[in-house]
Order: C-alpha cells, then sequence, then structure tokens
C-alpha cells in the first residue's frame, strides 16, 4: 500500500490488481468518502479460508518414514497379484514381478519369505527404532487372490508372524499387529 499524502490518494495492490482509492479533502477524518478507481480486488479472505500451518512435529516424520514400508510391500503384494494372474502361482522374485521397489533402505530391509502356489508372505523389517515393521500377504483360492497387510501397532524391529488366510475367504492378522488401513 502507497499512501500520497498531498493528494490523499491510497494505492493498493491486492492479489495482484491496483486499487486506487481517492479521499474527498473536504469529507470528515473520521467518515471519509471515498471514491474508487479500477478497484478489482477480491474480498479479504475469511481466517478459515487461511490453510493450516503443517505439523511438524516428530510424530508425522515418523508417519511418513512409516509410509516407506506400507508403499513398498503393498507394491509387492499387488506385483505378486498381477503375477498370479499370468503364472497361477507366486514369485519369490521381486525382478519378476515388475515392481521398482528397493529391497533394501536406510529404513527398512524387506524380504519376500514365502512364494508359492498358495501364498506370497512380504515383511518389511525396520532398522531404526521409531519405526513400525509389516507382514503383507496374498493369498490364491482357484483363480482369485486376497491381499493383507499388517503392521505393528508400536515400533519394533520384529516383522509381525503371516496372517491367515481363513476356510470362510476371510483374512486375519497373527496376535500382535493390526490391519493397516
Amino acid at each position: 500500500m502507497i499512501f500520497n499524502a498531498k493528494w490523499g490518494t491510497i494505492f493498493l495492490i491486492l492479489a495482484g490488481s491496483l486499487g486506487i482509492i481517492s479521499c474527498s479533502a473536504d469529507a470528515p477524518r473520521s467518515t471519509p468518502s471515498p471514491t474508487t478507481d479500477n478497484v478489482s480486488a477480491p474480498p479479504a479472505a475469511e481466517p478459515t479460508d487461511i490453510p493450516p500451518t503443517p505439523d511438524l512435529s516428530v510424530n508425522n516424520a515418523s508417519q511418513a518414514a512409516a509410509s516407506e514400508g506400507k508403499t513398498s510391500v503393498g507394491a509387492i503384494l499387488r506385483g505378486q497379484q498381477a503375477y498370479f494372474l499370468g503364472t497361477m502361482t507366486f514369485s519369490k522374485d521381486l525382478g519378476s514381478l515388475g515392481v521398482g521397489v528397493p529391497l533394501e533402505s536406510d529404513r527398512y530391509r524387506i524380504v519376500i519369505e514365502t512364494a508359492n502356489d498358495e501364498q506370497a508372505i512380504v515383511t518389511a523389517t525396520a532398522k531404526v527404532d521409531d519405526l513400525p515393521s509389516l507382514t503383507g500377504a496374498v493369498f490364491a483360492k482357484d483363480e482369485f487372490t486376497q491381499a493383507i497387510l499388517c503392521t505393528t501397532p508400536e515400533p519394533a524391529r520384529q516383522p509381525p508372524s503371516p496372517p491367515t488366510f481363513k476356510s470362510d475367504g476371510t483374512t486375519e492378522c497373527a496376535t500382535g499387529s493390526i490391519p493397516v488401513e
């Protein structure tokens, strides 16, 4: 905002638009009667329109780091499902799944523990103290597959036991782990 005291003019730039407000010298100071030229500024944003400041706490950093394990195991499980559709078996070879997931990072070590005609089990073991570990599985029944991803509810350097495929066609995380939603 620029104010020209001599002429009683205010040059106002809001949202990239220039507004000019001229005040009459005859108007009382307490109730000026402005005239406007070329004022196209949008109305001021309500306080609720302002996005919240991101929370940069350690908890959010841990959640972001934990998403690496979830994303990696999830990609491998989807790759296993696609592989099964073409071969009617699962694979221990990451390359044959066509997913670009590293098996080792600073945070997780990922292993395809089991791969046969009935199931594929994948673990992501946390390599740092503040991350949970995960175990995912894909089960086959006829030509259909069903996947589940389970995590430790607290940080752990040991992956949970493998989930189970029940006779009614549902899956269940092992005791001591919870499903990832």
